[in-house]
């Protein structure tokens, strides 16, 4: 697994570059953020805690393939005009998630360039 990069943007950070496009939510452990095949029209940003990312194969047998940690993005698909969900995302131990609407952030990344590389 690659190395992640921690970001540790702040909650006041956050809402000064998406506006009124995010909200956030805590989650519990294992507790579903989204589903694959959920309309894929928002990113996600680990503000604490970490996610487990999955994929349900053949048989509904689920396979991990990844995990993120506080100061990630996941969810990035949806700028891709992805329509739906192509993996299953679920909290790994109490998680505190800002969900960021597609339009604002397609919106931030064009006023400010410099956060493409979060993204």
């Amino acid at each position: 697994m690659a190395s992640e990069r921690v970001l540790g943007l702040t909650a006041e950070v956050l809402r000064k570059k998406f506006h009124g496009g995010m909200s956030v939510r805590n989650y519990k452990d294992n507790e579903t953020v989204f589903s694959q095949g959920d309309k894929a029209d928002a990113i996600f940003y680990i503000q604490s805690g970490a996610v487990k990312l999955t994929v349900v194969l053949a048989r509904r047998k689920k396979a991990v393939i990844a995990f993120r940690r506080r100061g990630s993005f996941f969810g990035e698909g949806c700028l891709r005009r992805t329509i739906s969900a192509d993996l299953h995302r679920e909290s790994v131990g109490e998680s505190n998630i800002a969900r960021l609407r597609r339009g604002s952030t397609v919106r931030t990344l064009k006023r400010d360039p410099t956060v493409c590389g979060a993204v």
